[in-house]
């Protein structure tokens, strides 16, 4: 199995305990969501927990796809993202499966990458599952986002920008880019850093320094 971060793949372990519940879970027929009534919702929460604790650890508290930072922030901006959706029939019983696990933010997980299943080469070889060769885009566990992107990030005094300039030679993040509409997120953010700097000419260098790097993107 392909495997690009630390701490890696094969560190994570449920206990005995946990193992127990999720193979109640499984039985069901939306193991994610399932709801027991008794104790045990309280070892899924940790499960949970645990699991988005660890793909965050393994991406610096950034969103998989987009790089949104996503350190201290709650329910209402973390997705714990199945990277091969639980809602398909064929991966329900890879819903805690770890490396098709990972965390994201909203916007990319519920508005573009939704229940798509397209972006995966070969469906039905399930041997091919943990194989980043077999995935479209860059996957959250299977491949190195540095290896891909180089992405730039400048905040200052409420203004942002950010830039994701794709590697030569990367089809994975010329998928990647156009997927998640990752040119919406550079594109809003320049806009907002020219519209301050020419409406506030009088700010100084914050202003100047957000106009020039946009100009210096083409922006």
């Amino acid at each position: 199995m392909d495997d690009a971060y630390t701490p890696t793949l094969e560190d994570f372990a449920f206990t005995d305990s946990e193992m127990e519940v999720i193979t109640a879970a499984l039985e069901t027929e939306k193991p994610w969501d399932w709801k027991a009534g008794d104790e045990r919702d309280e070892t899924v929460k940790i499960i949970k927990k645990k699991i988005e604790t660890f793909h965050l650890g393994r991406h610096k508290d950034q969103c998989c796809y987009c790089r949104r930072h996503l350190g201290g922030a709650g329910y209402f901006m973390i997705d714990r993202e199945h990277v091969l959706p639980k809602s398909v029939g064929a991966f329900r019983l890879l819903s805690f499966e770890i490396w098709n696990l990972g965390v994201s933010c909203k916007r990319c997980n519920m508005q573009y990458k939704k229940e798509r299943i397209d972006f995966v080469i070969d469906q039905a070889d399930e041997g091919a599952r943990k194989s980043s060769h077999n995935y479209r885009l860059i996957h959250p566990n299977f491949d190195n986002y540095e290896k891909h992107f180089d992405h730039y990030m400048l905040q200052k005094n409420g203004v942002t920008l950010q830039k994701f300039t794709r590697l030569e030679g990367s089809a994975k993040a010329e998928y990647t880019y156009d997927f998640f509409n990752l040119r919406g997120l550079e594109v809003g953010s320049f806009d907002e850093a020219q519209g301050v700097a020419q409406q506030h000419q009088g700010l100084g260098k914050g202003a100047l320094e957000a106009r020039s790097l946009a100009e210096d993107f083409g922006q």
